[in-house]
């Protein structure tokens, strides 16, 4: 027991629970690379380069093709494309791993700098090691958890608000996600009433609009807001389970953030921030991991109003070092990657197409793009904003063997299909006379008999 009565963390304890976040980061950082979105960032990379220009209209698909489209992710994608060309996908691990490990370390740096408790700093690392291990891959979102968790920081320390529309900037070049950040910095102008970081936001907004998209990048975000009813069939969009165990540490910083508040352990002011982010949390499965990223310092402050006890001794420096050791430390453990693509995607049922107009899903086109883009062309890809809620709708009723795949096929003039072994619509196919040219335990390619 310590003087004040109270069990405290044994320090050696705390610096381990430290180093959980990036040890998550390694382990995720060397998995093969299962993220069929990601891979079609890469091509669309490419193909900027190729093109000397940000790409405004679908250039992938035979569905939707020449349509107007806006990526995003512009910059990212450059990023990946250079990285891929020199270094192989092997750099795209140690991306995975340097973004995540920066996005703890800032988390981590926050917590402690709101809580000034290494106890606190811990639990909020178990925590976020835990819930990260289901949102980190190397897809564009990755980088936007970095870049909020900079405007995060930035806007809690009053000497470095200056950089906020620079982090923006960069934001809106890779992520549509870049309003959370000028929403917080509002929201943390209110908790504080500190008016100052008002303009800010504004400054922040003109920032974003002086991407390569101009005023375009409002239109991506009008688009994408519009095409809910599409993005509902994508499991990421869904509301979350917070049964799921993965979700659970979420639960944990919610019961103890009302426990906290409960016991008077957080201001009323937090909950300028804290109640617009739990509700966003609950809007889709994606969304938790960036509202614990506005969370977690609030998390930790909400340990620290229940436990009143911190550990002796020099706090920020061991933080700190901890950080230090681990980002100084981190490339040594990614030498030997080579950016393996997992046998989860369709690389050897891709080879057996021969047929140019090809059926398939969402996930089997992001591979399809990166191995064989843009000169083939996808029925679809999970770029929900573009083909909207009908034909994705079409297409999750064929993949299930309904007879709308009939009306699919014949309006696409579909030649082959390319489809996951669990789905019914290899039944409905081989009913209908077509064979079997190709088939492995996940996988399967079908075209008609004769």
């Amino acid at each position: 027991m310590s003087r004040s009565g109270r069990a405290r963390l044994n320090p050696t304890v705390a610096h381990v629970a430290l180093l959980l976040p990036w040890i998550t980061a390694v382990v995720a950082a060397r998995l093969p690379i299962r993220d069929n979105s990601f891979l079609w960032h890469v091509t669309a990379g490419r193909l900027q380069i190729e093109q000397g220009g940000v790409l405004a209209a679908d250039p992938f698909s035979f569905t939707f093709g020449g349509q107007a489209w806006r990526t995003q992710s512009w910059l990212l994608e450059l990023g990946y494309a250079i990285a891929e060309s020199s270094l192989g996908l092997g750099a795209i691990a140690f991306f995975l791993g340097a973004c995540a490990t920066a996005t703890f370390a800032l988390i981590l740096v926050v917590t402690y700098r709101l809580s000034r408790s290494v106890e606190a700093t811990a639990i909020v690392g178990v925590l976020t090691a835990w819930l990260s291990a289901a949102f980190l891959s190397p897809r564009p979102v990755l980088a936007s958890y970095l870049l909020f968790a900079l405007v995060v920081a930035a806007c809690v320390d009053r000497r470095t608000r200056w950089a906020l529309p620079l982090i923006v900037w960069v934001w809106a070049s890779v992520h549509g996600s870049f309003v959370l950040g000028i929403g917080y910095v509002v929201l943390y102008g209110l908790r504080r009433r500190e008016w100052s970081a008002l303009p800010s936001a504004a400054a922040m907004a003109v920032t974003a609009s002086l991407t390569a998209h101009g005023l375009g990048l409002w239109r991506i975000l009008f688009d994408f807001a519009g095409s809910q009813g599409a993005l509902d069939l994508i499991v990421e969009w869904a509301t979350p389970d917070f049964t799921d165990i993965a979700l659970v540490p979420f639960l944990v910083g919610i019961l103890l953030l009302i426990v906290a508040a409960h016991r008077g352990g957080l201001t009323a002011s937090a909950w300028w921030v804290v109640f617009p982010f739990l509700v966003f949390a609950f809007t889709a499965t994606r969304a938790v991991y960036p509202a614990w990223i506005a969370l977690a310092p609030f998390v930790g402050l909400a340990f620290v109003g229940m436990r009143r006890a911190t550990l002796s001794g020099p706090g920020t420096r061991r933080v700190l070092v901890v950080v230090a050791a681990a980002l100084i430390g981190f490339p040594f453990f990614l030498m030997t990657d080579d950016g393996a693509l997992s046998d989860t995607l369709p690389i050897n049922a891709a080879e057996a197409l021969t047929a140019e107009r090809v059926f398939h899903d969402d996930f089997v086109g992001g591979y399809l793009i990166y191995a064989f883009g843009p000169e083939r062309q996808v029925f679809i890809d999970d770029r929900a904003e573009l083909y909207g809620e009908e034909f994705m709708r079409d297409m999750s009723r064929a993949r299930n063997g309904t007879p709308v795949w009939e009306r699919v096929f014949d309006e696409w003039r579909i030649e082959q299909a390319l489809v996951q072994s669990e789905d019914g619509l290899i039944e409905a196919l081989l009913k209908a006379g077509w064979q079997i040219d190709y088939e492995d335990e996940r996988f399967s390619v079908l075209s008609p008999n004769g």
